[in-house]
Parts: C-alpha cells; structure tokens; sequence
C-alpha cells in the first residue's frame, strides 16, 4: 500500500524525498501489519513511540492518504481510520527586537577557536545574514539557505539590485504553502542614515562617513578603534556631515549638572515606563572582578557587564 502510494502520489509532491522519508518511519513501525491493525490504540502507540506529537501526526496524515488513495485505486474495500493527536497549541511568543539583536551580534562577532584561543577569523557572519532574512521577510529557513542570487530552476532567488525575494522555486508547482515574491525592506532607500552615534572611529570613520545622509551628522562619544586614523575630507565636505565630539574630560561640573538635569528631563519618563533600558548582558558577583573583566576584554557581550557587591 504504502510503495503504491509512493510511486503514485508522493512523488508528485512539492518535497517528495520528505514525504518519502515520513513513510520509510511509518513502515518501520507498521510494515509487517495489516490495515485491520490500526485503530486509536495502535495510533496512539505510534505517537508515544514516535517521541514527537507534531511529527508523529504529520505521518499518520501520510499514512491515512495512502490508505485512502489504495481504496479510491480498488485495492481495499473500505476505508481503515487512522486516529490523528490533537495538533499541538500555536506558537504565542516570538523573539523580540531586542533578542533579535542579541543573536544576529552574537553571530556576527563569533570567532573560531583554536587550542582554547580566539582567532580573527569570523565564523558564523553567514547566520547573521540568514537572521536577518528571517527576521525581515518571515521566510523559512529551506528557502533562505536554498535561494540563489540569480534566477535558478529549481530554487528561490534574491534580486539585490532591486530589493526582491522571489521564494517560489523557479520550475516548481505552487504548493498549499505558498511562496510569493516580497519586497526585502528598505532601510535608507539608498540615502543614508540621519545620525550615527560612533564609539569606535578609528578607521570606520570614513565608511561612517559613507553612510551618512546628506547634512547627516555624527557624535564621537569613543574611540576603541584608535584615536587617529585616515580622515577623507573630500567624503566629509561633499556629504556636508557635521562631526560632533563629545568627552566629559574637559566639561565643568556645572555643566556636568546641567547634562544630567537636561537628560533626565528628556528621558525620565521612558525610563519609568521601561520603554527605554540598557541591555544586561551578564551580573557578576563584586568577587569575580577578575572574571567579568576577562569577560569583557573577550569583547562578544552585547549591552552592559554588572559588578554586583
């Protein structure tokens, strides 16, 4: 029954190697029985076996299809039910934009390791770009890591010039789940970006330069870069950017007051209502100084380092 279905059916389907796979652990479970076997019992065997509700009901949907299709052909003179679980409970929490942020640093900033030591060598930069598919577009993951940069037969491409994921593979049939083209979102629509808060500069100075909008602007609040590097003037005078540095080393205390006072009345009330905070990336008990600041100095923390007494 199940090799008829096969031959006949699923391998007219969208993804037959799947459906082919799903039927393989169905007969290893099922193979030496006949259809006057299955009954809720036997099904609810199968689930319990199976170790995964969602996986095993997705193969007793094959199996119920095969037996339907073996009675529609005249090989069986009824229908044997096949007793699906419950479907499993919808997915009620998604990743925020903060933890989204989290991750995609995580990857881009990975470094391999070799004999216990941290490399230069950037290791999983191309998560960071699938992350950002995902996150942007709601693609599945198949059809991120499948699609191509140019039209393929076969797989989904991603026009870069113009902005579009054409996720339907190109040759095949539209499925139940379908894949139409969407627009990748536009950040600056190509002009820049208004404001960039630098707190590395050094040799980014001029890429920063590079992405900034006409008349944008650019606070140097750091410079873990290095504090002197090649500055293009020409970039800096053509995009009319206004460089602002900012240090606290040569402001009085009364100005110091006056920052703190003007801050806070800027921004008490999102920090009341939490709708501003600072990352936690990690606490460290005050006796594990030495700990966290090792942490630290490994550079792949995204947001603050506590020192709790």
């Amino acid at each position: 029954m199940a090799s008829i279905y096969a031959e006949d059916v699923a391998g007219k389907h969208a993804r037959p190697k799947e459906t082919a796979a799903r039927l393989d652990r169905v007969l290893d479970y099922f193979g030496d029985k006949t259809l006057s076997y299955l009954n809720q019992q036997t099904c609810d065997d199968y689930v319990k076996a199976r170790g995964h509700v969602a996986a095993a009901r997705r193969e007793l949907e094959d199996l119920r299809a095969a037996i339907r299709h073996h009675w529609e052909a005249g090989l069986c003179t009824g229908i044997t039910p096949v007793v699906l679980p419950s479907k499993g409970v919808a997915r009620e929490r998604w990743l925020t934009r903060n933890e989204v942020a989290r991750l995609l640093w995580a990857a881009w900033r990975l470094r391999q390791k070799w004999k216990g030591k941290a490399s230069d060598r950037a290791t999983a930069q191309h998560v960071a770009r699938f992350i950002i598919a995902g996150f942007h577009t709601g693609t599945r993951a198949s059809a991120i890591c499948g699609a191509a940069l140019r039209p393929t037969i076969g797989r989904g491409w991603i026009d870069a010039e113009h902005g579009v994921f054409y996720r339907q593979p190109g040759g095949k049939r539209q499925t139940r789940k379908r894949q139409p083209s969407i627009r990748m979102p536009p950040r600056t629509d190509g002009a820049g970006v208004n404001l960039i808060i630098d707190q590395v500069s050094g040799n980014l100075i001029n890429g920063n330069m590079r992405a900034a909008v006409i008349l944008g602007r650019i606070v140097n609040v750091g410079r873990l870069g290095a504090g002197k590097a090649e500055f293009d003037f020409d970039l800096h005078a053509n995009r009319r950017i206004t460089y602002i540095g900012v240090t606290h080393r040569t402001r009085s205390v009364d100005e110091l007051r006056e920052e703190t006072r003007a801050m806070w009345a800027a921004l008490a009330d999102a920090v009341r209502t939490k709708e501003l905070r600072l990352p936690i990336d990690k606490i460290f008990p005050l006796e594990q100084a030495k700990t966290a600041q090792e942490y630290m100095r490994a550079n792949r923390h995204f947001g603050k380092i506590l020192l709790v007494p």
